[in-house]
């Protein structure tokens, strides 16, 4: 079963504060060429198969990707959502990139 949600607009979400989590990257490997999945582990949660994705205008800059099932439907719908700032996700990113290495 889908949630309803009033916008398409991950932005709107509030911002996880990473340092206050001790949030660290577990579990980097590389799925393919260009797609990476990992862990982001934080004081007493963690969110899994996060995936590292590069964008299709700008090959060597990434997005990060949240997991998602196939509905019923034919649709695909996330399994959580994680709101992070610009600085953050670019944080993630650069430890993933150091992890893979």
């Amino acid at each position: 079963m889908a949630f309803k949600r009033k916008s398409n607009d991950d932005s709107q979400g509030p911002k996880i504060n990473l340092a206050a989590v001790h949030a660290t990257v577990t579990n980097a490997r590389a799925i393919s060429d260009d797609v990476a999945v990992f862990t982001l582990k934080c004081d007493g949660f963690s969110f899994y198969n996060l995936r590292l994705v590069p964008k299709k205008d700008k090959p060597n800059d990434y997005f990060i990707g949240i997991p998602s099932t196939k509905g019923k439907d034919g649709n695909y719908y996330k399994q959580y959502a994680l709101y992070l700032s610009d600085e953050a996700a670019q944080s993630i990113i650069a430890d993933v990139l150091t992890a893979l290495e």
